[in-house]
């Protein structure tokens, strides 16, 4: 079975079980880093994605996550809202280990479309040996809910002998 026919099954039949994890991550994962800006109100949003990381050499698949704080750029001259990356992380199950790619925030831009139908976001990923791994990610909105969406993202994490491809289910909570 090809890639992209292995990607529509699994993403079909995880989908549900991710969309009720990516509901309750508000309850696992709290505002922390509450950012304010000068008038008191939170600047930063977060982001919980959970879904499926294929490794392109042996066509496995294996469950992934990604948490992000992301924070409004101040530029209105866009027609895209840009974002700042203030933290993150990629988490990749691989042969049964929790493999941490720490996102290095310098690296990241972050542009949602001026409807805010899709997003790109690109940067570099660090894992605990310090080797960097090139992130690429495209969502689509699916739903909105109270203060955030729900977004079907797909994507890649590529570097030194590894490439996998990333696809998600995750949970925007938008600045109030």
């Amino acid at each position: 079975m090809s890639i992209g026919a292995s990607k529509r099954k699994v993403t079909a039949v995880m989908a549900g079980i991710i969309l009720v994890a990516a509901l309750s991550a508000t309850a696992w994962f709290p505002s922390y880093a509450a950012a304010q800006n000068e008038d008191g109100q939170r600047r930063v949003g977060i982001v919980h994605g959970f879904g499926v990381a294929a490794n392109s050499d042996t066509e496995q698949g294996t469950k992934t996550i990604f948490h992000m704080l992301i924070q409004p750029d101040d530029d209105e001259d866009t027609e895209e809202t840009e974002y700042s990356l203030v933290r993150g992380v990629v988490g990749i199950v691989d042969d049964g280990e929790k493999v941490r790619y720490t996102m290095v925030p310098d690296t990241w831009d972050i542009a949602v479309s001026e409807e805010d139908e899709t997003f790109e976001a690109s940067g570099q990923v660090e894992n605990e040996d310090g080797d960097e791994f090139d992130v690429q990610l495209t969502g689509t909105h699916g739903i909105d809910i109270e203060n955030g969406a729900i977004w079907v993202i797909e994507g890649s994490l590529e570097g030194e002998d590894l490439e996998y491809q990333l696809f998600y289910i995750a949970l925007s909570r938008t600045p109030s």
